[in-house]
């Protein structure tokens, strides 16, 4: 059994602490402690010369900033930086926020990604569209994206987008969905309820404010499991539907923001590495080991990687 990846995450009552990732170099585990800037950026590796800034969101059990081990996401993609060399900068910020600094130049990367769509407009810069700003990783693992309805809403679906019109759907603001749900929802097509996150959707939900929202499952089993009490989510799984098929399968990717003037030095060494990691199984390895621990107590216990 080799040790490829482990990240832990120490807390003390419910504030993180610190975080531990440790890569293999030369067969031999190499430590990386992070700690959190005093600005909220968590830094890894703060000696090293080549630096990669990053913004991120949490996106429960993909990625958060206090769930154990930051989740699967994190744990690859400053994984990925560290053992090609960089210092890390990682930001947990809210999306749109997240999509500003990248868009913007602030930061290097913006992540987890959906596609994104041909021609999308920015939601930050006006006349401007998405993929003038930012460039896309090799994909990696990600989940569906679904149309969830209140049941006593009656309304049948069949995957036709067309039928949804004039219906109030609620989506997080900034967020991608499906190139055509996207395409739809820029003409107008729907009335749109934007939140700043996922949570509030599903409040909105399940206070019969809105009769739809488009969410990931995963995504929302969790944050009901996290935020609501055993009465409360019996009631919200029992007043909801998640809809098939699924408006989207999404894979997730980085998104390098083409004002930082070194994004093809970075976007090219981590897409290297990314699909070694892919075609070794170290990538399903790293996602099976992380994802059902995410449900865990916030104090983890280091445990090794097998990639066997």
């Amino acid at each position: 059994m080799a040790l490829v990846f482990i990240l832990l995450l120490s807390l003390m009552t419910s504030r993180a602490l610190s975080v531990e990732v440790v890569i293999e170099k030369e067969g031999k585990p190499v430590v990386f402690e992070g700690f959190k800037r005093a600005d909220g950026a968590w830094i890894f590796n703060p000696d090293a010369q080549k630096v990669i800034k990053m913004a991120t969101l949490d996106w429960m059990p993909y990625i958060g900033e206090n769930v154990c081990g930051q989740g699967w996401v994190q744990q690859l993609v400053v994984g990925a930086f560290l053992q090609l060399g960089y210092q890390v900068q990682s930001h947990f910020v809210p999306w749109k926020r997240a999509v500003l600094m990248a868009e913007s130049g602030h930061v290097d990367v913006l992540y987890p990604e959906y596609a994104i769509a041909p021609n999308a407009p920015s939601d930050i810069f006006p006349h401007k569209n998405r993929d003038e700003l930012l460039v896309l990783s090799e994909p990696f693992s990600g989940g569906n994206v679904a149309l969830i309805k209140r049941t006593d809403h009656e309304f049948d679906f069949n995957g036709d987008l067309l039928s949804l019109k004039a219906q109030t759907i609620g989506v997080v603001a900034g967020y991608e969905n499906s190139p055509e749900f996207d395409a739809l929802m820029e003409e107008g097509y729907f009335y749109i309820s934007p939140s700043v996150d996922d949570w509030i959707n599903i409040k909105k939900l399940h206070k019969g404010r809105i009769n739809f929202i488009v969410a990931d499952p995963l995504v929302v089993n969790y944050t009901v499991a996290q935020n609501m009490t055993e009465v409360e989510e019996a009631a919200f799984k029992n007043a909801t539907e998640v809809l098939q098929p699924y408006l989207a399968v999404q894979p997730l990717y980085l998104a390098f923001s083409k004002a930082r003037p070194e994004y093809r030095t970075h976007l090219q060494a981590f897409n290297h590495l990314i699909v070694q990691w892919r075609e070794s199984g170290r990538m399903k390895a790293i996602r099976d080991h992380w994802i059902g621990r995410a449900t865990e107590e916030r104090t983890c216990v280091s445990r090794p990687v097998n990639t066997q």
